[in-house]
């Protein structure tokens, strides 16, 4: 009987392990990808994603910076258009976090991302003001690039972006 209940349960483990499948009731979760289970993208193909991905949140963050001056009436816009530039920039930072990058770039993506993450997380505060004062406060602390980006612009072979200058930002200057 013990032989047969170790056979039953040997059958079980191999049929499981061979399938894929969990035995009912285990509440296993299907594997998330990452970079370690993502398909590893080629050189050429990454350095066209980052250049996507970075041009999307420019643009984002270029419309933030060049909307109508900032009044009380078109507070709402502006904070609109911090909200896009947020999305922009943490859809940026999943990506990087959640693709296959050739190996070279991986370790100046990881501090990009952490860069994209810190900004996406001061749009959101901007966006979240409900006063002009409380707006520029927040703007105050978007940072408008990252030393990270050129970085990853070497690691990609890709030709060097221009340097991002001191801009004003809906609150003043600040420097990228």
């Amino acid at each position: 009987m013990k032989r047969l209940l170790l056979v039953a349960t040997v059958s079980l483990a191999v049929t499981t392990a061979l399938t894929g499948c969990a035995p009912m009731g285990s509440h296993a979760d299907a594997p998330k990808a990452t970079p370690a289970t993502a398909q590893m993208m080629s050189l050429k193909q990454a350095g066209e994603t980052y250049e996507r991905l970075a041009a999307k949140s420019n643009g984002a963050r270029e419309a933030w910076l060049h909307g109508p001056k900032l009044t009380e009436a078109n507070l709402d816009e502006h904070r609109t258009l911090a909200g896009r530039a947020a999305k922009v920039t943490s859809d940026f930072a999943t990506t990087i976090r959640t693709q296959g990058w050739p190996a070279q770039s991986r370790r100046p993506l990881d501090a990009l991302r952490k860069d994209l993450e810190v900004r996406a997380a001061a749009y959101r505060k901007v966006a979240a003001a409900r006063t002009i004062e409380q707006y520029v406060a927040a703007a105050r602390h978007v940072s408008l690039s990252s030393p990270a980006a050129a970085e990853v612009r070497r690691a990609l072979k890709l030709s060097e972006a221009p340097t991002f200058c001191f801009c004003d930002t809906p609150s003043g200057p600040t420097a990228g």
